[in-house]
């Protein structure tokens, strides 16, 4: 499913703001993820932002401007999250997070959502294409946030055949993904 930002001029109204938030939503939790390299963290900090849009949706001059201002808000959200937890992660130089925010949104703004949508399809149908059993164990180790360990003893193996069992299948899925790009392409 492509989502799709409102096209709008003038200054937005609050309805307008809000979709555009959600309809660039993957791309702020995408950010945020390169913020904090942790997707739970990107989901709160998403989510925190968006609690701050609502309230002052007002400050968003143009609609082009809102996913930009959100970003803006996401970073401080994630670093807030950070600074709470108390945990000292390292976090990306201001010119990386330039860089990835270049890529989600062109120079006015709009969101590079298709290109998200269609790398989101390709993950569906590359994750549709694995094993009951390596599905499961994905979903326990990056959803669940299961550590290898606890996997390991669910299952009876070791720890390091669970750590190369899930790089193998990143590493299938990168390259599963990646096919399906270049198909979609052609």
């Amino acid at each position: 499913m492509t989502q799709t930002i409102p096209a709008v001029t003038g200054h937005p109204d609050r309805e307008t703001v809000l979709a555009t938030a959600l309809a660039g939503r993957d791309l702020l939790v995408a950010y945020g993820y390169a913020c904090t390299g942790d997707w739970s963290v990107a989901e709160d900090a998403v989510q925190e932002a968006f609690l701050f849009a609502v309230d002052r949706w007002s400050e968003v001059k143009t609609i082009a401007g809102v996913l930009p201002w959100l970003r803006a808000v996401v970073r401080n959200k994630c670093y807030e999250i950070i600074r709470r937890s108390g945990r000292h992660a390292a976090l990306p130089e201001d010119d990386r997070l330039a860089e990835i925010a270049r890529i989600a949104l062109d120079d006015d703004g709009n969101s590079s959502v298709s290109t998200f949508g269609a790398r989101r399809s390709a993950l569906h149908r590359c994750l549709s294409g694995l094993s009951e059993p390596h599905r499961a164990l994905l979903q326990a180790f990056y959803w669940r946030r299961s550590s290898c360990e606890t996997l390991a003893k669910q299952l009876g193996r070791s720890g390091e055949s669970i750590r190369a069992v899930i790089h193998r299948l990143r590493l299938r899925l990168r390259a599963c993904i990646e096919r399906h790009l270049v198909e979609a392409t052609l």
